[in-house]
């Protein structure tokens, strides 16, 4: 502080001697003047370097705050949305269709056999696939689709449109994560099974289901009101049905009452 208000104390100095040269003797010293002409111009100078470092402190504050906010809704590894981004999407996802009734898709991604990637390569291995399947999973989808890392090997996908558009694009996602030498690994062999809930006025066509790879499970279900849990619990019980049905599948969910 004290370091702060010293220019600004010289300049009380030098008014309080010209002030009182002027008053008592008549006339003002040369030498006082230019003195006083001096600290202003330094005082002056300060002030400008004192606002340019603010200025640039600032910059640096924000540019920090905007990497955090970045960091807080991204996975590190992926650069994709994290589970906290996805939750706050998907609550406006829910919150748009109470609203509008428009249609919306939830898919689960979850890979078939990333496990044994881990386990026989490595996880720095395991790290360089999913980085790879990463780039293949954001080229399958729209650009409208929203995605995201839901933790580990899984992955959500929130399409906005009808039910029968949106398996195809899980048969997309499908196809485009199921191959091998994935990430270097020459003799690495993944795949995909994913789980699709629909919410909104959504209709599934039965022509959809002519593939084998393609498949509509019914599941019992009590009455309750549709929120996140429910329908991340339906994608995920699709989910797990087409991995039991052999893997690299789309399942779709739909309860037994409305078949």
């Amino acid at each position: 502080r004290t370091q702060l208000l010293l220019p600004y104390l010289l300049i009380a100095v030098i008014a309080t001697i010209v002030t009182v040269q002027a008053l008592i003797v008549g006339n003002l010293d040369a030498v006082v003047v230019i003195l006083g002409v001096v600290v202003l111009v330094l005082a002056l100078v300060r002030q400008i370097l004192t606002l340019l470092e603010n200025d640039a402190l600032l910059q640096q504050i924000s540019a920090a705050q905007d990497e955090l906010r970045y960091r807080a809704h991204h996975d590190p590894l992926t650069e994709l949305a994290n589970r906290a981004a996805f939750d706050e999407h998907f609550a406006s996802a829910i919150e748009n269709y109470r609203l509008t009734n428009s249609d919306w898709v939830l898919m689960l991604v979850d890979l078939d056999d990333f496990k044994q990637v881990n386990d026989r390569y490595g996880h720095p291995a395991g790290d360089r696939v999913l980085v790879a399947l990463t780039a293949r999973l954001r080229e399958a989808v729209p650009e409208s689709a929203f995605v995201a890392r839901f933790g580990g090997d899984e992955f959500t996908v929130l399409l906005q449109g009808p039910l029968d558009d949106a398996v195809v694009v899980a048969r997309r996602i499908v196809d485009a994560l199921s191959s091998d030498g994935i990430g270097g690994e020459k003799s690495v062999s993944v795949g995909a099974s994913v789980g699709v809930a629909g919410f909104g006025s959504v209709q599934f066509e039965s022509a959809q289901l002519e593939s084998a790879q393609f498949g509509s499970a019914q599941f019992d279900s009590a009455d309750e009101p549709l929120s996140a849990h429910t329908l991340l619990r339906r994608a995920d019980a699709a989910m797990y049905e087409a991995k039991r049905s052999g893997k690299g599948a789309v399942v779709v969910y739909r309860d037994r009452r409305e078949a």
